[in-house]
This record gives C-alpha cells, sequence and structure tokens, in this order.
C-alpha cells in the first residue's frame, strides 16, 4: 500500500524564515501550503503525533485514524506489520491506563506509528534540553500532566542535511575542568563568592552533576554581573590581539552569538559543559534519553519514538525545569560518536542505513539514491522492504513510484509517502537528475 500523506509544519520562532528553510522548500510541492517569506519554518513533522498528524492527501483523514479504521484487526496488522502492530497497541494500552490518573487534558485514542519523523531548519539555538527515559516520562505525566503532556521516552537521532551546529553531551571532564581554572567568570556563577584556589585545583568528575546544577540555578545578580565581566574581557582581549585570549576563538563565537539570541541567559554558560560539534552532510548523531542537548543551526532529518516529551532549562523563553532536568541526566562525559551509516550500492542504486542501538526498537532512518537514467539499463530498483510501517519523502529530483500493477505515480522534491509492511515499492529515475529518498522505519531489531 502506497498512500500520498500531507504533512504539518511547526513554525517555531527558532526556524529559518521563508524559502531561507528547507522545510518551506519541501513544502512548495503541497497545494495547500501557501508561502509567507516572514513565517518561520522550523519542523516537517511526518507521522502520527496528535501535535502534528499526517494526513492522507486524496481522503483529508489522519494517517492514525486511517490505521485504524479497519474493523478487521487482521487488516491493521497488514499495515503495521504484526510485530509493529504489537508493539504499537501496547503502547497506546499503556498510555490509556495513565491518562485515567493523569491532570494531563490530552488522552490518546488510536493507536500511532513507532516513530516520529522530522525535518528541522535551525535559524537560531533550540533549548538546553533532555528528553527523559520512559520511566521518568511516566512519572511526570502522572505527577506534572499539566506541563508534561506526553508519557512516552523520546530518544532520537539527527543527520545533517547541511552543515549542522550542536552542544550534545558533557565533554571530557579535562576540558570542563580547564574552562572553571581559566575562566573566573564561570567558576565565580557556580561557587558564587565562596570560589578558593583548592576547589578548582581538586575537581573530579564525580563533582560534575553538582558543578552543573550549581550553574544552572545561579542567582540572577551573580549571573548578570559575571556575564558582563566576561563579555567586557573577550571584547578588551578581541582588540589587544589573538595572544591575549584565555578562550578558544570558537567558544568565543558561540558565545557571542547566542548572547545575541538570548541576553542574559543561564544557558550561555553551558558552552564550557557540553561538547560543540559541527556534522557535515550525512554525519549523524544519536541522542539517548537523558542526555543533554541544543540544536544550534542548520538543517538536518530527525527521526525519535512517537514522543514530543521534553525537559528544558536555558536558552528558551519556554517553561524551564532546572530541577527536573539537572535531576536526570546521565552525566556521562566524553565526545559523542558520529554516525556514517552502512552504505551498500547495487547498481545505480546506493542505500545509507542509520540504526540507534539494538534496544531501540522504534526506529531507524535509510537514504536512498537512484543516480539518473539508472532505470534504463533494464533493471528494476526498489525501495527497502520493511516489515512494519515505512514514511519516506522526496528530498531531491524528480521519479516514477509503483507498487505492483498500481497506476504509477510522479513524484517530486517534498512529497511525502506512507507505505505499509511489506511493501515492495518499484522506483524509477528519469535522464536529468538523481533521486534521492529518506525514509523512517522501525529498526530491524524489531523483527529479529
Amino acid at each position: 500500500m502506497l498512500l500520498e500523506l500531507v504533512c504539518a509544519v511547526q513554525n517555531y520562532a527558532w526556524g529559518k524564515i521563508g524559502l531561507q528553510s528547507e522545510v518551506a522548500k519541501l513544502q512548495q510541492t503541497n497545494a495547500q501550503f501557501q508561502l509567507s517569506p516572514d513565517q518561520t519554518y522550523a519542523e516537517l513533522w511526518m507521522g502520527t503525533h496528535p501535535s502534528g498528524p499526517s494526513r492522507i492527501k486524496s481522503t483529508n483523514e489522519s494517517l492514525s485514524d486511517f490505521l485504524c479504521a479497519c474493523t478487521n484487526e487482521q487488516d491493521r496488522i497488514e499495515r503495521f506489520g504484526s510485530k509493529a502492530y504489537s508493539f504499537s497497541l501496547n503502547e497506546l494500552q499503556i498510555f490509556q491506563k495513565l491518562s485515567s490518573q493523569s491532570t494531563s487534558s490530552q488522552p490518546l485514542q488510536t493507536i500511532q506509528l513507532p516513530f516520529l519523523f522530522k525535518v528541522l531548519s535551525v535559524n537560531k539555538a533550540l533549548s538546553i534540553q533532555a528528553h527523559p527515559d520512559k520511566r521518568t516520562a511516566q512519572r511526570l505525566y502522572l505527577d506534572r500532566g499539566d506541563l508534561y503532556k506526553d508519557p512516552n521516552h523520546k530518544p532520537e537521532m539527527a543527520i545533517a542535511l547541511s552543515e549542522f551546529e550542536a552542544l550534545c553531551q558533557f565533554r571530557p571532564f579535562d576540558q570542563i575542568a580547564n574552562f572553571l581554572r581559566t575562566i573566573p567568570q564561570l567558576a565565580a556563577v557556580i561557587f558564587y563568592h565562596e570560589t578558593k584556589p583548592d576547589q578548582l585545583n581538586d575537581l573530579k568528575e564525580s563533582d560534575l552533576k553538582d558543578l552543573f546544577f550549581r550553574m544552572m540555578s545561579c542567582p540572577a545578580d551573580i549571573l548578570n554581573s559575571n556575564l558582563s565581566s566576561l563579555l567586557e574581557q573577550i571584547d578588551r582581549e578581541t582588540k589587544e590581539g589573538e595572544s591575549t585570549k584565555t578562550i578558544p576563538t570558537r567558544e568565543t563565537n558561540l558565545l557571542l552569538r547566542l548572547q545575541t539570541q538570548f541576553p542574559g541567559d543561564i544557558g550561555l554558560f553551558s558552552i564550557f559543559f557540553l561538547n560543540y560539534i559541527t556534522l557535515q552532510p550525512g554525519q549523524g548523531i544519536f541522542l539517548a534519553a537523558n542526555e543533554p542537548h541544543a540544536y544550534l543551526s542548520g538543517e538536518c532529518i530527525e527521526c525519535m519514538a512517537c514522543s514530543d516529551n521534553v525537559v528544558r532549562a536555558g536558552l528558551t523563553p519556554k517553561y524551564i525545569d532546572v530541577n527536573t532536568l539537572c535531576s536526570i541526566l546521565t552525566y556521562k562525559t566524553g565526545e559523542p560518536p558520529i554516525l556514517l551509516g552502512d552504505h551498500c550500492v547495487d547498481g545505480n542504486l546506493s542505500t545509507v542505513v542509520y540504526q540507534p542501538p539494538r534496544e531501540i526498537l522504534e526506529f531507524q532512518v535509510t537514504k536512498v539514491e537512484l543516480k539518473k537514467g539508472g532505470s534504463q539499463e533494464g533493471r528494476e530498483y526498489f525501495l527497502p522492504v520493511s516489515k512494519g510501517p515505512v514514511v519516506f519523502f522526496i528530498y531531491e529530483g524528480e521519479g516514477k513510484l509503483k507498487e505492483g500493477s498500481e497506476t504509477e505515480i510522479v513524484a517530486r522534491k517534498g512529497q511525502c509517502f506512507f507505505v505499509s509492511a511489506n511493501s515492495k515499492i518499484q522506483i524509477q529515475t528519469g535522464s536529468r537528475e538523481d533521486l534521492i529518498i529518506w525514509a523512517a522505519s522501525c529498526n530491524d531489531s524489531m523483527f529479529e
């Protein structure tokens, strides 16, 4: 089964504006989309999450309703695949049981895809945030459902479409300790007025949780005075020349940029605690539950468990919950692994599969590229077949899609499709452009 979707766009304030945004460019093929040149286009959501559900283009029915519309359960299983259906049905039953005990006003009524697939266009920093593990997410939903409306965990993976900047996971502790020793303003927002040399000389990795909490909960007056002092120092050192700098140029430039976006925010000091990474197109990162991160700029593919669960503590005008964030973090240190995906080439068809750890059953991402004219040599090419549901979109080029004896569909950049489990979709290209497709599906480990 192959169905074209109309997908939701989120206009968050941090998104890129107008056609600077890849999200807006992808929506150009959607007849219902009206571009506003001054509007931000931050995220394209492809899936069934209630906060941004996709709809069947031909009927305007929500994808979630369509998946559950069959009166015969066997038909639902055929659309999901047996294991994905069992997984999603179990998640729904857990959600409904929790809903009866929660203060949340958003009970879930229908079965969902296990994953949520997105494209992000980031113009300015997202919040310092983490996504709680499943047990914590359920507790927050029960205790504070007015703020935390989603009881599911949200492990996620981001894959760069352009050069993509992010803060991610705690730095190696020796880097953090060195910043504390060489930037007196940073030490002052943590130790307030009690800083002593031996405190900075005897720092241990086991101190990290306390250090980060002290920084994130620093009183406003102390934050403001020390941030002003640091910015004055940077200005003075910039005028005096490179040899006088105590802060690396890269971190200096980031601090100044974030100050223009979120003046006086405590999140500015987090750059000295978290890894500052730049992904090149095709590189990715996996963000497990309870890992701190903040996307800074660029475009990316993002895929996650079907959840919108976020705990924030800086670089945002939204609700900040420092105590909860600092209590759930893993405090794992070191540089995050960069994902390159598993590459496979078969004639003119190439695939790159990005998988999270095997215990994360909900999702994986596949990039499919068919060279222009690749269908003209007498071979047939197909999208990788999954035992569960698939959502994919055309990222570049134009091609033809066909399932069995059904009428072929001409597909262009931005069009998005749902594919039922075990469906075999033939793809063809013309002679002018390569065809590039990004697809989300359940992790292969779900079917083992």
